[in-house]
């Protein structure tokens, strides 16, 4: 009934007589004729937003709802995992995981928040825009298109599935729903899977990729290919990553060797664009030199002495007793100081053998031959069949990488992360393996894969190889940078004078079969609300009507006055402080802050406008400058760490809050690193308990954060000032919100109490950076010694 009044008065304008002041009846007439349709556009576009607005200003009281069906685990927040490992290379894997991501975010709920991970090997965040880390699915959806999974030549492993269970147990705190998109759900443990929910992509099985045989004969004179098929397409790939087609060709082939030409070997394609492509260098093949160190010969020092002799491409040099030399060395057995100028180590330790590696006790196979259990827990699958091992050493992996594990998660293959080096460690005793001076034929083959992979990979050191890639190997994906700076797709990389060759990698047996898995997820209705739509038609609407009689009245005032409106609280926002962000600053940390600033002008007298982005030039318009990163920090530009010192040294404070709430994180490492340049001879040291920063607003004895990782704060003090102050638990991370009011991130072990220390630490910093050493004045003494008292 109320939206049919606009109508009514419509019509009834339309009958009512107007007086026109004109001196002539034709010019009336023509002015008539020329402006009458244009206005009775006018008033219908008058009526039509006149009758919306009614109906919109109805419908925002009536609270429509609509009713969804959502996933019930997701209440509490989501990650879902999605597979890049080489598998994905088959069929149309890559689309059908894309339309399987859509179809997961629409069953989540609005309210929940969750990431998005990427698997293969090892496990990493994909970032919104934004650099946000966690948002609602709505914005996962709408980020869909933008995001580029980078699909790399590497094996989808238990370790990487298992290190983004960790990672997201870390940040939430709590148990939430975990899905996993995958089409290898059967290749891991049964264990783990049951802690997720599996989305399975459907592929036919392909074929395995057949075996090319590479000879050099006589000398450099040519390098000869045989190959099972009857004839293959080749082509040759020069250092620029231009292609020669040479067309198909018939086993055996035989090129000349060159030293910057390689050949590329193309079968008949499968649904895997991989799975018949190999190419390989055209020169010579030099074998690797690998020294073999043992303190005494035993049976298994001659058996793993006769099996590397066996390997086409390696020269075995046999050392007993002494001091182990030679770039490469795999010691068997007792050596337990460090070989400074070896290349790469590969240890094998005995049951009672030592090395420079911490030990934590031994494993050993009780029971009988025949039991099951034992045997199940103490074997490795491969894909010649299982590695058993009656018993091994169990190490401290502090500082280790677990690169394989047996079946019930015990280390089988570990590598040192501390050391710049290639390090390997096998901590069991191949005596176990050897019957007969022959070690057990499944595990020849396995041990000349990872020999291959010791050899041929460069050094691990934990950071990333930069290397550009000059030809890839074309796949139903593209790869991304971070893929290629690691070398994780196959093609021709060059590194500043030196090419290195990566190949496809074989897919085990156990990625062909799979069982149909559900997800079996229980799914609840949810109720959402329209109201927001309507109310944002509804401001549309005043906002046509304004304009509207803005152009009837022809009065420029009201949009002057309009717009000074609008514009008055920026302008009295000049005139409040500012706290900084540096640029890279993680996305949910940024919006914390912000939250952060909004209540305590509720808690205080501090009067700060909206935090914003900074750089080093603009440092001076904040007294504090925010920083937390969930990577490592580039840090500043040469050129800008002199205005940083220079910030510094007249007063500003610097405040860095490490996200990942680890105490020796690589962020921490990489601040430490940057600091050093920045103010030489200055190292950061522990804020003490009594520092003024603890009574600078609140008066507090501990640190928090949303994870206690460690008991203090750390900073670099500058003339008995703390210019820059390092927190190592997420401060920010503990007090930020969802859109709803609820807070996105758990806290460990002491629930509210320890968000509202964070939240009263975090104003104590801000007031450090605009009063330093105020509470230190005697006039305050009294009143803290009675607060102290009480």
């Amino acid at each position: 009934m109320a939206a049919a009044v606009p109508i009514i008065i419509a019509l009834w304008n339309r009958k009512k007589l107007r007086k026109e002041a004109f001196g002539g009846f034709y010019l009336l007439q023509k002015i008539l004729e020329s402006s009458s349709k244009k206005i009775r556009i006018y008033e219908l576009i008058k009526m039509i937003n006149r009758v919306v607005m009614i109906l919109a200003l109805v419908l925002v009281f009536a609270d429509p709802i609509r009713t969804v069906l959502r996933m019930a685990g997701a209440q509490e927040g989501f990650a879902i995992i999605l597979d890049v490992s080489r598998s994905m290379q088959q069929g149309n894997l890559i689309d059908l995981q894309r339309d399987r991501l859509k179809e997961v975010l629409k069953r989540m709920p609005s309210s929940s928040r969750g990431v998005i991970m990427a698997v293969a090997d090892d496990c990493s965040f994909i970032h919104l825009s934004n650099k946000q880390q966690t948002a609602n699915a709505q914005a996962w959806t709408q980020e869909l298109s933008r995001i580029r999974l980078g699909y790399e030549n590497t094996h989808l492993t238990t370790r990487g599935l298992s290190s983004c269970s960790h990672a997201v147990q870390s940040l939430f705190g709590r148990d939430i729903l975990k899905i996993f998109i995958s089409p290898l759900a059967k290749t891991f443990d049964e264990v783990l899977l049951e802690k997720l929910s599996v989305e399975v992509l459907q592929t036919e099985p392909v074929s395995r990729r057949p075996e090319i045989q590479v000879s050099e004969l006589v000398g450099e004179s040519s390098v000869q290919f045989q190959f099972d098929e009857e004839s293959v397409n080749a082509s040759l790939i020069d250092i620029r990553g231009r292609v020669e087609p040479l067309g198909r060709v018939a086993s055996p082939l035989e090129i000349f060797p060159d030293r910057l030409v390689w050949l590329w070997l193309q079968g008949d394609s499968a649904m895997d664009p991989w799975v018949n492509q190999s190419f390989f260098s055209v020169r010579s093949f030099q074998a690797h030199e690998v020294n073999l160190w043992a303190q005494r010969e035993t049976e298994a020092y001659i058996s793993l002495l006769t099996a590397l002799r066996a390997h086409p491409r390696i020269k075995v040099i046999r050392q007993i007793g002494g001091e182990p030399v030679g770039d490469n060395i795999v010691l068997y057995h007792n050596y337990s100081r460090q070989i400074p100028n070896a290349r790469r180590l590969w240890y094998f330790l005995g049951e009672h053998s030592t090395g420079p590696f911490e030990g934590r006790d031994v494993k050993r196979w009780t029971s009988g031959g025949l039991s099951s259990d034992v045997r199940k827990s103490f074997q490795m699958k491969s894909e010649n069949g299982p590695i058993f091992i009656k018993q091994y050493h169990l190490l401290k992996l502090d500082g280790l990488d677990v690169i394989e594990t047996f079946d019930d998660g015990a280390p089988f293959l570990l590598q040192d992360r501390s050391s710049s080096k290639k390090i390997w460690i096998s901590p069991f005793d191949l005596e176990d393996l050897t019957t007969d001076f022959t070690l057990e034929p499944t595990f020849i083959p396995y041990l000349f894969r990872r020999l291959d992979e010791w050899l041929n990979e460069e050094s691990a050191g934990g950071e990333l190889v930069e290397a550009e890639l000059i030809w890839g190997l074309p796949g139903h994906g593209e790869p991304l940078s971070e893929v290629t700076r690691q070398k994780k797709w196959p093609g021709l990389y060059r590194q500043q004078d030196q090419y290195e060759m990566i190949g496809p990698i074989d897919l085990p047996q156990e990625y062909y079969h799979f069982e149909k898995m559900t997800s079996n997820q229980e799914l609840v209705q949810e109720n959402i609300s329209l109201r927001p739509t309507f109310f944002q038609i509804l401001m549309a609407s005043i906002f046509v009507e304004l304009f509207l009689c803005l152009l009837t009245l022809k009065s420029f005032m009201a949009s002057i006055f309009l717009i000074f409106i609008l514009t008055s609280s920026g302008l009295w926002a000049g005139q409040k402080n500012v706290v900084g962000m540096l640029g890279a600053m993680e996305a949910n940390r940024q919006v914390a802050l912000e939250q952060l600033i909004a209540q305590i002008a509720r808690q205080s007298n501090l009067d700060f406008a909206s935090p914003r982005l900074v750089r080093p030039q603009e440092f001076w318009k904040a007294p504090v400058v925010f920083f937390s990163s969930d990577k490592e920090w580039a840090g500043f530009e040469p050129s800008e760490r002199e205005i940083v010192r220079d910030y510094l040294d007249r007063g500003g404070l610097l405040i860095f809050d490490d996200p990942l709430a680890i105490r020796d994180s690589s962020f921490f490492k990489s601040v430490q690193r940057e600091f050093e340049k920045v103010l030489p001879g200055r190292t950061f040291q522990e804020i003490p308990k009594d520092d003024v920063v603890f009574r600078s607003f609140y008066m507090l004895n501990e640190v928090s954060g949303r994870r206690l990782s460690s008991p203090h704060l750390e900073g670099i003090s500058i003339d008995n000032r703390w210019a820059v102050i390092f927190s190592f638990n997420d401060l920010l991370g503990a007090s930020l919100r969802a859109a709803g009011g609820d807070f996105v991130f758990s806290v460990s072990p002491f629930g509210m109490m320890q968000r509202i220390l964070s939240q009263r630490l975090l104003l104590n910093l801000l007031m450090y950076g605009l009063t330093l050493h105020y509470k230190d004045d005697a006039i305050h003494l009294p009143h803290i010694l009675r607060r102290r008292v009480k």
